[in-house]
């Protein structure tokens, strides 16, 4: 596990050199709000302490099972896990399993800007005994502002991050996390975990004897 100081001091050590690779011609340096949810990203615990998980449930063998939670709000995270939402599923082994997470209210649908700098972050981890956890993935979704349907988080809010098939994991969490980028920093909104079973695809469409399929 890569501890606090080590992602600090990298953090740190990324925004103390950003005029420097500037004036040498190095990259671009970060505006204050990147600086903001960069250290914010790195510096936050790995998630995996026992009994952080907001929702924590036994997934059953059905398709379309899940354990799944919404936060109430902005307001979510632990000392141990800072302003993350987390969703916890127990007796996940030997299951397809998807995880995913979702921006879960409709303070963007209105406004471009508020879209554009909108973010949803999902971190997903495996256990096999509880104890010792394993990062599998990581996904950061940006939203986008079309004429049509407006911010992409309100007809695409949900977005898988993990999928195993079959999980060799007995536990498995998503660390979540919904936000607007700010001037004046970062703006936690609700945020909603999902750990699931998913549904077979529909089975094709049956035809009477000597019927084909319409062309087009």
């Amino acid at each position: 596990m890569t501890s606090f100081s080590a992602h600090a001091r990298r953090t740190f050590l990324l925004l103390g050199i950003g005029s420097l690779s500037v004036a040498c011609g190095g990259p671009e340096p970060l505006t204050d709000e990147e600086a903001l949810e960069a250290f914010a990203t790195t510096s936050s615990a790995l998630c995996t302490d026992p009994n952080i998980a907001d929702v924590s449930a036994s997934l059953g063998s059905q398709a379309g099972n899940a354990v799944s939670g919404s936060s109430n709000g902005g307001t979510y995270g632990s000392p141990e896990c800072p302003s993350h939402y987390v969703v916890e599923a127990l007796a996940t082994g030997n299951k397809k399993v998807v995880l995913s997470a979702a921006w879960g209210d409709s303070s963007v649908q209105g406004s471009q800007s508020l879209c554009e700098s909108a973010r949803l972050r999902a971190t997903t981890y495996g256990s096999h005994d509880g104890v010792t956890w394993t990062q599998l993935d990581s996904l950061t979704v940006s939203g986008s502002w079309g004429p049509t349907f407006g911010c992409s988080f309100m007809w695409m809010p949900s977005h898988a991050v993990t999928t195993l098939s079959p999980s060799s994991y007995s536990r498995l969490r998503v660390a979540a996390r919904a936000y607007i980028l700010k001037s004046t920093g970062v703006e936690y909104h609700r945020v909603t975990g999902h750990i699931g079973i998913p549904l077979p695809p529909p089975p094709p469409p049956e035809f009477a004897p000597g019927e084909a399929p319409q062309s087009f």
